[in-house]
């Protein structure tokens, strides 16, 4: 069994040596031999699988950093059962994931943004970067890289509106319920993080939705990143 440290609030999940377990997941067995001869240290590859529905299927994984494939060839049929299972796999708190991205323009990614704990890199991302990643997630953080950074910046409007009065409008723990759905936190784990009651998120978070004009958790954190009331 893995030994887990505390590292803030987030579990890093270390093995045998002081490495942090990685479960590799890639379609070819060559890409993920690629993938694992990259990883010297500081991870060990503690399990490898074909596709994210196998590795949920496989109740023996309970802990570690996932670094998977997403190839943007993938239709959007494939790519929503992809997050469905990146989706499932994420509820439990002891495993956080590395997207491995080969087109940012084909890929959903402010879906991959409301999982919380996820590093988004490029698939062919150099060995410190992905070693980077990794540590980055297992530490509870959200990374993008820089090619992906610039390209959800060049989705964002040319000419912004004015809009500090709509901003004015979030209080103080509002804005942190946001910063925690953008994490992927639920509503029992913001009312446990800020130490209030699971009601309380409830509310806070049904007045967000309102405040934004949104209907959902995941448009809040659209439009959070839109407004700059999130930071990536």
């Amino acid at each position: 069994m893995p030994n887990e440290t505390r590292n803030g609030t987030h579990n890093v999940i270390h093995g045998r040596g002081g490495k942090l377990e990685v479960i590799l997941v890639a379609a070819s067995a060559a890409r993920r031999a690629e993938l694992r001869d990259a990883l010297a240290s500081p991870a060990a590859v503690s399990a490898e699988f074909s596709s994210l529905a196998s590795l949920l299927e496989n109740t023996q994984i309970a802990s570690g950093v996932i670094v998977f494939d997403l190839p943007g060839r993938k239709s959007h049929e494939v790519q929503n059962r992809e997050l469905e299972n990146l989706e499932a796999l994420l509820e439990n708190p002891a495993l956080s994931a590395v997207a491995l991205i080969e087109n940012a323009e084909r890929t959903p990614i402010v879906a991959l943004l409301k999982f919380g704990s996820i590093a988004m890199i490029a698939s062919d991302a150099s060995t410190d970067q992905l070693e980077a990643a990794i540590l980055g997630a297992a530490a509870g953080l959200v990374m993008v890289d820089q090619e992906i950074a610039s390209h959800i910046a060049g989705q964002l409007p040319h000419e912004f509106p004015d809009i500090r009065q709509s901003v004015e409008e979030l209080t103080r723990r509002e804005l942190e319920v946001l910063r925690l759905l953008a994490r992927g936190f639920g509503n029992r784990d913001i009312a446990a993080r800020l130490g209030i009651s699971e009601h309380t998120a409830k509310f806070h978070i049904s007045s967000i939705l309102s405040k934004l004009a949104v209907s959902s958790r995941t448009e809040a954190v659209t439009e959070g990143l839109r407004r700059g009331l999130i930071l990536l």
